[in-house]
């Protein structure tokens, strides 16, 4: 199916559909794309991040603000008495101080020249897409999740809301993440879904985890983006030949490395 419709993150997972991140999950094997996701801290931090900026009513039913009284120590009688009445995760006042504080740094941004906090209000967020590719000669459903759809006339922005611990070194994220296949296969979604706009184009919104909340933004050149498009080609590619073994995980061989170009001078 071809259509753009709003999905609560369970509805969502349990569509039909490659996603990016599955695709990535199955270069390293088919196992690994198929075991439960574990969410990690720091995952935990951006979920937190982007319910709070971009969902504030689902934030409002997922988290809690404990009173005063309560202290923040897990390991305290006061926390353990509030925490058995709680079926949320609970926060603090200085986590929603913290909070208030990326979500004005964000909005404050100016990116060309006009302030984020107009864009994210008149985009659409939290959108999930669902796009037909043909490959080899074979129908292939493709599904993602979008932070934020920004449409004017015949121009859309993507923004994605990424959080860092050092935005000035983001670049090495894009890598080793592979971000450059998301916007690469974002971008293509909306392309299909919107065929009558003339610009789309993808933007990283980074934001520091840690005071004082920097942000900056981050947009990825064609060569990038035509890198990520091949690569997410291949990675179908390779999921249409799978033999459908779930287990698998890696080859029973010896990886041969070689000393790489910078060291070979060494």
């Amino acid at each position: 199916m071809n259509t753009i419709i709003k999905l609560t993150d369970e509805k969502y997972h349990s569509s039909e559909g490659l996603s990016n991140s599955f695709l990535i999950r199955f270069d390293q094997s088919p196992a690994h794309s198929f075991t439960k996701f574990t969410e990690t801290e720091g995952m935990k931090t951006g979920t937190l991040f982007h319910k709070f900026i971009l969902e504030p009513q689902v934030f409002e039913k997922d988290y809690v603000i404990a009173p005063d009284t309560v202290s923040k120590d897990k390991r305290t009688a006061s926390y353990k008495e509030y925490a058995k009445t709680q079926d949320k995760e609970i926060l603090f006042q200085d986590d929603i101080a913290n909070l208030k504080k990326v979500k004005k740094n964000i909005y404050d941004y100016l990116f060309e020249g006009i302030k984020l906090e107009n864009y994210i209000n008149e985009s659409h967020k939290e959108l999930s897409l669902f796009w037909i590719l043909f490959i080899k000669k074979q129908e292939v459903q493709c599904k993602a999740k979008l932070d934020l759809i920004y449409i004017k006339n015949d121009m859309a922005i993507i923004f994605d809301l990424k959080k860092v611990q050092n935005c000035l070194e983001f670049s090495k994220s894009v890598i080793n993440y592979k971000y450059y296949r998301q916007a690469a296969f974002y971008k293509t979604a909306l392309e299909i879904l919107h065929p009558e706009l003339k610009s789309v184009r993808f933007i990283f919104i980074t934001v520091e985890e840690q005071t004082p909340f920097g942000v900056l933004t981050y947009e990825l050149d064609d060569e990038f983006l035509f890198t990520g498009e091949k690569e997410s080609y291949q990675s179908i590619v390779n999921y249409l030949s799978w033999d459908g073994n779930k287990e698998k995980i890696y080859d029973n061989k010896v990886v041969v490395l070689q000393k790489p170009e910078w060291l070979k001078s060494a």
